[in-house]
């Protein structure tokens, strides 16, 4: 600041008058006048009358120059009270000490000798006079702090910038950025140019990272200024893909990163495969479907050094094919003529082609709310080209296959009643059951108008008996412990066709083949065999647990003891397919598509590739 505060001169004019003299007598001195001078007082460089703006403890410079006359008078006050210059020439002022005090004058009034040694001086009537008034303002709780923005620079580098502190009479001289870890900090760059403050961190892509920067102003007018700032980059989460490339491999590909960075998978045993700026790197796999396994995305600097493993990562997953954007809550129905599943998500009903494991476009109910959630239950009739899906409001909804509405049952619920079997029979006969805590229910409706037409329950066996129904609706299998019985069905009654009852054998379950009429499944502990309904004529048994057949090829799956799966033809005479699975339940096979859900994800591994 250059600006200096100037005092003029003032002389005092003295007159002497009044007696007589003798002119003769005069005598006559020549006295010099009082010169006319400027003093000249710098205080931190304001004019008169200025204000002075104080936001914190601020040091302020003060100097004069009197041209070297003598004082008569020097004084300084700020408000009523006197205010001691330092001989240092400087001033402090903080708000912290004017609490209360918005605003405060500062005058400085001085009285000089002008070095005549007139009578007049002599008299004290002849002097330079000059009074001089600032304002000291004090702004009490002023926000110094700086205000950050984050952005990406063209070459995908952060960048932090701010925008300068606009306060009247103070001027950044620089800034200095730390990187911080909570206990030390490191010097990154030091920014002159104090119009356009930024800086870009080349060195951080992920996580979270500390900066301390530091204002330091001109002068040191006020003390220093830190701020403090954090960035925290993330990874999107499931920006991961991968599928299996034969049994042996698979291909693992992810989204490119937002920041110019290298890439670095960590696999669960510790292995680092390091993948520079490529996005898509094949990797060996011991297959076990379903592979839902933890990896580690390493995203680090293009110019880091060191070990890959301590930098920062993005917890991804390793996993098989899903379908992707579905969630299975329960209730999968397949039509076999079209090759399609339909599947309920908790957000939309959908078909799913089986030929590219992709929804079908314009068929998908959107948040069907009715859903059943006890009973998660629903069948597509290939006779009738219909779904039956579950309601919750006492209904069983019937939709065409594209899925539009056509009609529906009522039904009486109660409390905790569960579906056990929902069939459609060409001849136009729905048939359900239920169970309830009064027993099991059997119901019969006639679709031409969807009128309950004969009702049966509870049943002569145990409330709680599995039951199957045969893929035309003549039979019902129902099994319970060590007891399995048989019954044709027609449109008015039941009646009883054939029993198995046999000790200590415990019967899992009894399912009928969805390719063979009269064909079913005997399920017992840890065996199965297949059984003709009417005849009883029997295969041999397969020691394992019974998992599914295959409505589209008639192949049998079940699982070995050591966690196998294995795929049998429909004679139960050839293994035509094994592989180690790391899940054993809630295993489907369609078209000799192996599907599961874990955590509402639909997974699939198309095994016709492998298929003897």
């Amino acid at each position: 600041m250059n600006k200096y505060s100037t005092f003029l001169t003032l002389f005092v004019i003295v007159l002497f008058f009044g007696c007589e003299y003798d002119k003769d007598e005069i005598y006559q001195e020549d006295i010099t006048p009082p010169e006319e001078i400027s003093i000249d007082i710098n205080l931190d460089g304001l004019e008169n009358g200025e204000t002075l703006y104080i936001y914190r403890k601020t040091k302020i410079s003060y100097n004069a120059d009197f041209k070297g006359k003598a004082f008569l008078k020097y004084e300084v006050k700020l408000g009523d009270k006197n205010l001691y210059l330092p001989e240092d020439g400087i001033l402090y002022f903080d708000p912290f000490d004017y609490r209360g005090v918005d605003e405060l004058s500062l005058t400085i009034d001085v009285e000089l000798k002008t070095g005549t040694n007139s009578i007049a001086e002599n008299l004290g009537l002849e002097k330079y006079l000059g009074s001089f008034k600032y304002k000291i303002r004090f702004i009490h709780n002023a926000d110094l702090s700086l205000k950050f923005e984050n952005s990406i620079t063209q070459d995908g580098n952060l960048k932090i910038s701010w925008k300068p502190l606009d306060l009247k009479q103070l001027r950044v001289n620089k800034y200095e950025v730390y990187s911080y870890n909570g206990y030390e900090q490191k010097l990154l760059t030091t920014i002159t140019d104090t119009e356009n403050p930024f800086f870009v961190d080349k060195s951080h892509v992920l996580g979270k990272q500390d900066y301390l920067i530091f204002t330091y102003f001109e002068d040191d007018r006020i003390e220093k200024l830190w701020d403090y700032h954090t960035v925290q980059i993330e990874y999107p989460s499931e920006s991961l893909d991968s599928e299996p490339i034969g049994l042996d491999k698979m291909k693992v590909w992810w989204d490119k990163h937002i920041y110019n960075c290298y890439y670095a998978l960590e696999l669960e045993d510790g292995t680092i495969i390091d993948c520079k700026g490529n996005t898509e790197v094949e990797i060996s796999h011991t297959y076990k479907f379903p592979i839902y396994k933890d990896i580690k995305l390493h995203i680090y600097p293009v110019d880091h050094t060191g070990n890959l493993s301590s930098t920062p990562y993005s917890s991804q997953v390793l996993q098989s094919n899903r379908v992707k954007d579905v969630y299975v809550s329960g209730g999968i129905a397949y039509d076999i003529k079209h090759k399609e599943l339909y599947i309920r998500d908790q957000y939309k009903l959908l078909a799913l082609d089986l030929s590219t494991m992709d929804a079908i476009p314009n068929r998908v109910i959107d948040r069907p709310y009715d859903w059943d959630w006890w009973s998660q239950y629903m069948y597509y009739s290939e006779f009738h080209e219909k779904l039956f899906y579950i309601a919750s409001d006492y209904k069983i909804n019937i939709y065409d296959r594209n899925l539009k509405i056509q009609s529906y049952i009522n039904w009486e619920k109660t409390a905790l009643s569960k579906f056990t079997v929902l069939h459609a029979r060409k001849d136009g006969i729905l048939v359900f059951g239920y169970v309830d805590p009064n027993g099991h229910w059997t119901n019969v409706y006639n679709l031409t108008n969807n009128r309950l037409i004969y009702r049966e329950g509870p049943d002569v066996l145990r409330n709680y008996a599995k039951r199957s129904m045969s893929k035309d609706g003549t039979y019902l299998c129902v099994s319970e412990d060590n007891y399995i019985q048989i019954f044709g069905f027609n449109n008015i009654e039941m009646f009883n066709i054939n029993s198995i009852s046999t000790y200590p054998i415990n019967f899992q379950e009894c399912i009928f083949s969805k390719i063979d009429d009269e064909e079913l499944y005997v399920i017992e502990k840890e065996q199965f065999y297949r059984m003709n309904a009417l005849t009883k004529n029997r295969t041999s048994y397969i020691v394992g647990r019974f998992i599914t057949e295959d409505p589209f090829t008639g192949n049998i799956a079940y699982i070995k003891d050591d966690n196998t799966f294995v795929i049998l033809n429909h004679e139960m005479n050839k293994e035509i397919y094994s592989t180690p699975v790391s899940r054993t339940w809630d295993l489907g096979l369609f078209n000799n598509i192996l599907t599961t859900d874990k955590s509402g994800k639909f997974y699939y591994l198309d095994l016709n590739p492998y298929i003897k």
